[in-house]
């Protein structure tokens, strides 16, 4: 028999309250939650704003993928919360696959631009807009989400957030793993 699945892992896009629905998920489950981001930030001491600005996309990647590496390997079920490009690389997708429900939070690009509009902790929704600031950042919420779509797709399942408060997602969640895995939920 395969090794069991102990966590749940939440991907999706920037924005999309993948932190908010985890926090739930923990409480709800008495599990620790991690976010990987923040994890990141811990480890490196810079924020991942510092991180690009510094060292570069890449140098953030690496570090991202072996902390993803690292909680997934935890024994401790847990609640993960990843970064919004994380699983984007396919060997980290299928080892997130492996340890736990990978759960695909979507929410429409109006949305997501609604929630991220004035973060400036972003450093992937920079850009120099001509004309008007929120269409082109909408047209790259849009094309960024095209480009990853295909690997968010390769989740165990997808949730529809918009509309859905983030007490009603993770109930919402729950519910699916426990029609797909009766006994995930009381595993500790």
């Amino acid at each position: 028999m395969g090794e069991q699945r102990k966590h749940i892992i939440l991907n999706g896009f920037m924005g999309v309250g993948k932190s908010r629905v985890g926090r739930h998920l923990a409480a709800t489950l008495n599990r620790p939650f991690v976010d990987t981001d923040a994890l990141v930030e811990q480890r490196t001491g810079s924020t991942i704003r510092e991180l690009f600005d510094t060292r570069g996309e890449a140098f953030f990647r690496e570090r991202e993928r072996d902390v993803c590496r690292e909680v997934f390997g935890e024994q401790t079920p847990s609640i993960i919360s990843t970064g919004g490009g994380a699983l984007m690389h396919p060997v980290l997708l299928e080892e997130a696959r492996r340890s736990g429900w990978v759960v695909f939070l979507q929410s429409a690009p109006q949305t997501i631009l609604q929630r991220v509009k004035s973060n400036r902790k972003r450093p992937l929704l920079d850009i120099e807009p001509q004309g008007d600031y929120e269409q082109a950042l909408l047209r790259h919420i849009e094309n960024m989400l095209k480009e990853r779509q295909t690997m968010y797709l390769k989740s165990h399942f997808t949730i529809q957030r918009d509309g859905m408060e983030a007490e009603e997602t993770a109930r919402m969640i729950l519910e699916y793993i426990s029609l797909l895995d009766k006994e995930f939920i009381t595993q500790s």
